[in-house]
């Protein structure tokens, strides 16, 4: 993922799909809630998948009461709100990701807030 190798399931079924699988088989505790029926543009799709990688990467992998939240709704664009479980992780660790969604005329904007880092972030449809 790193140098921009992604499943085959995001292109071939989509960002809906590829999460799914990647929370089937992540070892990190997590929950997905998704809104709007509609996929989104390969390309959104590529840095979405990417910010989800990179939170279940950056969450501690002995968090048994706390997991990863993520909330996806599509509308005008693709909103996106993460909460993850501190873990140590700099602002450096997500880098890639905020050029891969700046690449793509979308926003990233981050917080921490009682011992969780918050994520928002907004990416075009197409």
């Amino acid at each position: 993922l790193a140098h921009g190798v992604f499943p085959s399931l995001l292109s071939q079924e989509g960002l809906w799909a590829a999460l799914d699988e990647l929370y089937r088989v992540s070892p990190k505790r997590a929950e997905l809630e998704v809104s709007g029926v509609d996929d989104v543009g390969l390309e959104p799709a590529m840095a979405a998948y990417a910010l989800v990688t990179r939170a279940l990467q950056m969450a501690p992998l002995d968090s048994e009461h706390e997991k990863v939240a993520v909330a996806c709704s599509v509308g005008e664009s693709l909103h996106m709100k993460l909460e993850i479980p501190h873990a140590g992780w700099i602002e450096a660790d997500w880098i890639d990701v905020v050029d891969r969604i700046g690449a793509v005329g979308g926003v990233l904007n981050q917080s921490s807030t009682s011992g969780r880092l918050l994520i928002e972030a907004d990416l075009p449809c197409v």
